[in-house]
């Protein structure tokens, strides 16, 4: 024992001999000199452009050493390893890694990395390769073998002469140093009345004052939700009597009967923006004549969105529900952070409620952003995705499908005359990325101001806009020819993501209300056959009040939020939000003390308008051909679980290869694809398969 104690000691004091002490010394010179070189670097990647970068040093010198000090903190680590120069580039490399990993989401979609992102990863890989950005795989792939090799080879150098193999007590030491080290960069960002100044609903420009690496890592802390300050029973029910009280004092006018009840349809447009809204650019023709014609004789406005070149799905969650993703952590994805399976209030459900049908149609993939589970959440009846419609025009190119391929399943849906239906269309035509190259068609565009390559972005925008137009234009002579009212609303869910549009002013106006940016600005048009004169409106609102004006002016079903923005029209606008907020969190976090006793319950929402019928195979050479009903590009031959490689030949005619089968059941499904995950939407009905039939 007395041995054992002895030899410590030894090991202890070796640890701290002069020798030792030099190489750990340089080593921490290395440490602080790496790690300001790579917080220099990974800014100077991160932001918008090098005058903004020099800005940010310049007028927030405190909260750059903070994000200094927060990469002092990650590195630290490093001194708890023998190799310790070998870890701490490994580490340094990572980071710089994650910074260019940042500056490439930023440059695809105009917004930076957050920490909710994590949780759609799977979508991420996907726009990769439709925003045609495949031939990066390559370079990054040989950037991240080039590390490795060069981590593999300092590894193999570094000498470790500490008789401390794994720990020592000066890496100890150093460690909590740099644990410390954030805090006190925070205490003097505080003494200097410099506190980072967190904007959830600008990131980009949060980044840029605060710094990549805090502003991220505060996305992580702020990732789980706390009860609103406020938060009982009691403040809910009061809320709730406010909303009562109302109702109460509402004059019901315009009361529907069965057969007068109007057909309710939202068209989000994907990316949209009204094109002469482009300062001191020409366009020698207008891409959307229909729209503009819309804009000038119906009800119309602007709307202030929560995000900017993507998030889609945010913009479908608060004009569903009502609800604010301003009062969810920054760059949630409701439908895979929020939802995971729990029912919500929304205009599907209460739609359903009074006797509509509900459906979701949307001409892209199903299982993009768990919008297959989502539905159940949400309460729609159907979901028509581009798995059960048609073969697109474009089908092939890196373009996303064409929105008229949303025409047949709405036309379907509307012709069941006995039912009224709430349909909720999401396009997709007009999504980025958006071609720099040259294009010889219609709308040529001039301007004193832009490159060549940001004209070319333009003019591909104005090609994919003109297709979301003619949907729009054809979608309304069905609507003039139905015989059932109908109102149609249609707003944009963010500005593309063009550089034209990312270099816009941010500046923040104060209307009476709320805040508002160009840059987060989108257009809403309000459409309907009910009244032989309409009443032209001009809307300025949120986006999760869509759902509250449209209730209000039709004397439509809303949910509980969206009573909300009427029932607290004569208090302050901050009283509303609060009051909002409370609702939201009881619902979706809290005890959901509003609306336990409606027992909400996931729907089981049915996949596609029509069932797919296998009816029978024939054999011939390597080839099974199988006949049946409602094929489409996207149906699989299915045995076991096993999905089958299938050729499509026509909605009444698949392929595939004899030896891909074995004796037993077969089945027809309809498959969605989200990088390599398959997913199947539904199937047909089963039959056997015998090779030697």
């Amino acid at each position: 024992m007395v041995n054992i104690l002895s030899s410590t000691k030894d090991k202890f004091l070796s640890s701290f001999s002069k020798g030792n002490m030099k190489r750990f010394g340089i080593t921490i010179c290395i440490w602080i000199i790496s790690s300001l070189f790579i917080t220099l670097i990974g800014e100077m990647i991160s932001q918008s452009s090098y005058k903004s970068f020099t800005d940010f040093i310049k007028e927030y010198p405190l909260i750059f050493l903070l994000n200094y000090a927060e990469v002092l903190m990650i590195t630290s680590i490093t001194f708890l390893f023998a190799k310790t120069r070998s870890v701490l580039f490994l580490i340094e490399s990572i980071l710089l890694l994650t910074y260019i990993g940042n500056k490439m989401v930023l440059i695809i979609r105009g917004t930076p990395v957050v920490w909710a992102d994590m949780n759609s990863l799977k979508e991420g890989i996907y726009m990769v390769k439709n925003y045609g950005l495949t031939k990066y795989i390559i370079p990054l792939v040989l950037i991240i073998a080039l590390i490795v090799a060069a981590f593999v080879f300092v590894f193999k150098k570094e000498k470790v002469k500490s008789k401390w193999k794994v720990l020592n007590i000066p890496g100890i030491i150093i460690v909590i140093i740099g644990v410390c080290m954030p805090k006190a960069a925070m205490g003097l960002c505080t003494k200097f009345d410099k506190k980072p100044e967190i904007c959830n609903y600008d990131l980009k420009y949060s980044y840029e004052i605060n710094g990549t690496l805090y502003s991220f890592i505060n996305s992580i802390s702020e990732f789980s939700v706390s009860a609103p300050e406020g938060y009982s029973e009691e403040s809910i029910n009061k809320i709730l009597d406010k909303v009562e009280s109302y109702e109460k004092n509402q004059v019901q006018v315009n009361q529907y009967n069965e057969n007068t009840q109007p057909n309710v349809i939202f068209i989000q447009l994907e990316s949209f923006m009204d094109p002469n809204r482009f300062e001191g650019v020409n366009i020698d023709v207008d891409p959307i004549p229909t729209i503009h014609s819309l804009m000038q004789n119906y009800t119309s406005g602007t709307l202030q969105a929560s995000c900017f070149g993507g998030g889609t799905v945010r913009c479908e969650f608060e004009t569903l529900t009502g609800f604010s993703t301003d009062y969810l952590p920054a760059g949630t994805i409701p439908n895979n952070n929020v939802l995971n399976g729990q029912a919500v209030d929304s205009l599907a459900r209460d739609f359903k409620d009074i006797g509509y049908t509900s459906s979701l149609v949307h001409n892209y993939t199903g299982a993009f952003y768990s919008r297959d589970t989502a539905v159940n959440s949400f309460g729609f009846d159907n979901y028509i995705s581009k798995e059960f419609m048609r073969v697109p025009d474009n089908y092939g190119s890196y373009s996303y499908p064409e929105d008229t391929l949303n025409l047949d399943t709405v036309k379907e849906l509307l012709d069941n005359k006995s039912i009224p239906q709430f349909i909720y269309n999401v396009t997709v035509e007009s999504h980025g990325p958006y071609s720099k190259e040259d294009y010889n068609g219609e709308y040529m565009v001039s301007s004193d101001t832009l490159s060549r390559e940001e004209l070319n972005e333009v003019q591909n925008f104005c090609v994919k806009l003109n297709g979301l137009d003619r949907y729009i234009s054809k979608l309304l002579d069905v609507l003039n020819e139905t015989k059932r009212p109908t109102v149609l609303v249609m707003y944009a869910d963010h500005l593309p993501s063009l550089e034209i549009t990312k270099n816009m002013d941010n500046n923040i106006i104060q209307t009476d209300t709320f805040s508002k940016s160009d840059k987060y600005t989108t257009e809403i048009i309000v459409w309907d056959n009910i009244k032989s004169e309409h009443t032209k409106e001009n809307i300025d609102l949120e986006t999760f009040q869509v759902p509250s004006y449209i209730s209000k002016r039709y004397n439509l079903p809303g949910t509980l939020a969206s009573k909300l923005y009427y029932a607290y029209k004569d208090e302050s606008y901050d009283e509303y939000l609060n009051a909002l907020q409370l609702i939201q969190y009881d619902a979706l976090y809290g005890e959901n003390y509003a609306q336990k006793d409606l027992n909400l319950q996931l729907i089981d929402t049915t996949m596609g308008l029509k069932d797919i019928y296998l009816e029978s195979y024939s054999i011939y050479e390597d080839t099974v051909t199988l006949k049946g009903e409602n094929f489409t590009l996207y149906s699989n031959v299915i045995q076991g679980n096993k999905i089958i490689p299938t050729v499509y030949v026509d909605p009444n005619t698949i392929q595939v290869k004899v030896s891909d089968l074995s004796n037993g059941d077969i089945t027809v499904g309809q498959v969605s694809t989200v990088v390599n995950s398959e997913k199947i939407l539904r199937k047909s009905n089963t039959i056997e398969f015998n090779k030697n039939s």
